[in-house]
């Protein structure tokens, strides 16, 4: 009996062995087919990336917002000494109907691509009627600085501005991105657009009902207002009488989108020398327009909100949906698409 114990027990102790070592051999064919797949995955991923490895940290979210941690005293000389450090140098050289600005954070990467390959695909041939620039601002990662310049050089569809990337700085970028189109694009371009990364813009829609708009002193967007400045301490729009001395804002358009004339741009970076500085960008052109007796209108289609886009339809309603991220993008891009100029124009 104790000879069957001890043959068992040797029989039990082969079968655990063999059973080891097969296990060692499986882990071990796990671990190397994922390792070659990781492999294979990260080659395809620089195949696909077209600037190189990015060495930096980036973000779902079409819109993360400004870091605004270094916020900076509000000086029209700022403005006045910042300068553009890179520019897409052939935007301008066929006629368009409309100019879109949209203003990006310098980490927003994944908001940029999926922007070029989703609305903004309006923008990229020549033989459209628009042109889309992204406006981005200094990073104090320097990492980041050098990647946004090969991102530069690949697509030519970036402005760099030499100020930081921080909220307060929001009406430096907007007024030298106009400043820029009204040196740069006088006589190809009939509108200008500013927008933000975190938007959808039904770029086709839009344009052809510019078409048939006045092409002088025409300011629109999603506008209100008078408006009284808000006084609260606590609130990310918070001004001081030191900033802002009146009781209301003239009438003005979300920064989310609103649209401009050409001479009403060359009209606002005129008189913007003699208009005391605000870091609330959509604000301070609506005063700079002011000035000049140019009143907003608000038109039917732009959102500051965000907007269900589900039909051919609800592109000819909807010029522009707000606080998109960049993977909604894409999915209102596939749902969107294939609409035919005559699916979106009456």
């Amino acid at each position: 009996m104790f000879t069957l114990i001890s043959e068992l027990n040797t029989s039990i102790s082969s079968y655990f062995n063999m059973f080891s070592k097969c296990k060692i051999l499986f882990i071990f064919g796990i671990t190397s087919t994922a390792l070659l797949f990781g492999v294979y995955y990260k080659f395809l991923e620089l195949s696909y990336n077209p600037v190189g490895t990015k060495n930096i940290e980036y973000y779902s979210q079409a819109s993360v917002g400004y870091n605004d941690e270094y916020k900076p005293s509000y000086n029209i000389k700022l403005f006045r000494n910042s300068s553009i450090a890179r520019f897409p140098s052939d935007i301008c050289n066929v006629n368009v109907t409309l100019l879109v600005f949209i203003v990006s954070a310098s980490q927003n990467v994944l908001a940029r691509e999926a922007i070029r390959s989703t609305w903004g695909t309006a923008c990229s041939n020549s033989h459209k009627d628009a042109k889309c620039v992204f406006v981005v601002g200094r990073s104090r990662n320097e990492s980041l600085n050098r990647y946004i310049l090969k991102e530069s050089d690949v697509y030519k569809d970036i402005l760099i501005v030499s100020s930081y990337d921080v909220y307060s700085n929001l009406t430096y970028k907007t007024m030298l991105a106009l400043q820029w189109s009204t040196m740069n694009c006088n006589g190809k371009i009939k509108f200008v657009m500013k927008t933000d990364d975190d938007m959808f813009v039904s770029v086709t829609s839009l344009t052809a009902y510019l078409n048939n708009a006045p092409k002088q002193s025409y300011f629109i967007g999603k506008c209100w207002g008078p408006a009284m400045p808000i006084r609260n301490k606590n609130s990310k729009w918070y001004v001081t009488l030191k900033q802002y001395n009146h009781k209301h804002y003239p009438v003005f358009c979300s920064g989310t989108g609103y649209v401009l004339s050409y001479d009403v741009a060359v009209s606002v970076v005129q008189i913007s020398s003699t208009v005391p500085f605000l870091y609330l960008e959509d604000v301070y052109v609506a005063i700079c327009a002011h000035r000049q007796g140019i009143i907003p209108k608000n038109v039917a289609g732009f959102y500051n909100t965000k907007k269900v886009l589900n039909s051919c339809k609800d592109v000819h309603t909807v010029f522009t949906s707000h606080g998109i991220s960049a993977s909604e993008m894409w999915d209102v891009w596939r749902k969107l698409g294939n609409c035919s100029s005559t699916d979106i124009v009456e």
